[in-house]
């Protein structure tokens, strides 16, 4: 670890720190949740949880010699992209003077344990693009999945309120799905799966001929301008 050996009793000295500064604190944290098993972080993070953990030196450096060997593995992989965000927003840590070489003449310990953690998340924030990329596109997924194939989206006005507007194909049914949702709190939706008669009933003819042929984009457009006759005329109304 560029030439920063730390002993068992270096990282039990970190321990006996009451008021850690905050660049110790930040490794410390990160060293813990990196070692700790699985994808998820440790229920506690407090400093008392990791001046516990940092009180058994040999315990911590077996737990660093297991975690590199595991450091390939995609649940590790998968946590340290997840953690990658975090050293970016730290404005210390893009700064040229955060070395472990600059703090070994503080601690050793701190020194080392920053070593290793920069070596194993080396690389990660490419890691970490591709993940939020791939969530992404998993909710993209989902939302497909449980709504429909995406015909239209946009919004609409009616009475001077803004909605949003989702005219969607249902996996199931091949029934139009047709979800209208107003922006203001507490406000009421409608989602509703129509027929093609229901759609010939509610919109015209025209709309359910472009339904019927798949001309998607006429359909969308024509629901939408009799979505504002309909609220023209219920203007009139009032």
């Amino acid at each position: 670890m560029r030439g920063i050996a730390a002993s068992s009793e270096d990282i039990e000295a970190l321990a006996q720190i009451s008021d850690p500064p905050r660049i110790m604190s930040f490794v410390l944290t990160i060293v813990y949740i990196l070692v700790t098993p699985g994808m998820l972080a440790p229920n506690d993070i407090s400093w008392f949880s990791l001046q516990q953990f940092y009180s058994h030196g040999d315990s911590v450096l077996r737990r660093l010699r297991k975690c590199s060997e595991l450091k390939d593995s995609p649940n590790f992989d998968m946590k340290c992209a997840m953690l990658a965000p975090f050293l970016q927003q730290e404005s210390f840590t893009s700064d040229p003077l955060f070395q472990p070489e600059s703090l070994a003449s503080s601690s050793v310990g701190l020194a080392a344990l920053c070593t290793w953690m920069l070596d194993v998340m080396n690389g990660k924030d490419k890691d970490s693009i591709e993940l939020m990329n791939q969530l992404d596109e998993e909710v993209v997924n989902q939302q497909e999945a449980e709504l429909g194939w995406l015909l239209h989206q946009g919004t609409w006005i009616c009475h001077s309120l803004e909605y949003t507007i989702i005219l969607a194909l249902s996996h199931r049914t091949k029934n139009l799905i047709v979800d209208i949702a107003a922006q203001a709190p507490g406000d009421s939706r409608l989602r509703v799966e129509l027929t093609v008669s229901e759609v010939c009933d509610i919109f015209g003819m025209d709309v359910a001929s472009a339904f019927s042929y798949q001309d998607w984009v006429s359909m969308c457009d024509l629901i939408v301008a009799r979505l504002d006759m309909l609220a023209a005329m219920d203007v009139v109304g009032h």
